[in-house]
């Protein structure tokens, strides 16, 4: 999942979008440890380039597999 030209997204909207996850799977699923999520979110860390490197990446992941989990919704209501 490791991609250099992908946008870095800034800390505080990392923050933001993780609390509403379930920190246990995005733990897992990134290599991050929970803790260090908690202090993200709670803005109590200055987090290493990776992590924020690494929370990016899949926070950009779910967004894409949103947007494909959506275009596939629009073309079966446009097909009816």
């Amino acid at each position: 999942m490791e991609n250099s030209n992908i946008e870095l997204i800034p800390l505080d909207k990392i923050a933001s979008k993780i609390k509403h996850l379930n920190l246990a799977k995005l733990s897992k699923e990134t290599g991050v440890h929970r803790t260090t999520l908690y202090k993200i979110i709670e803005g109590t860390i200055d987090p290493r380039y990776s992590t924020v490197r690494t929370l990016s990446n899949y926070l950009n992941y779910l967004s894409l597999v949103d947007r494909f989990k959506n275009l596939g919704k629009n073309n079966k209501k446009a097909a009816e």
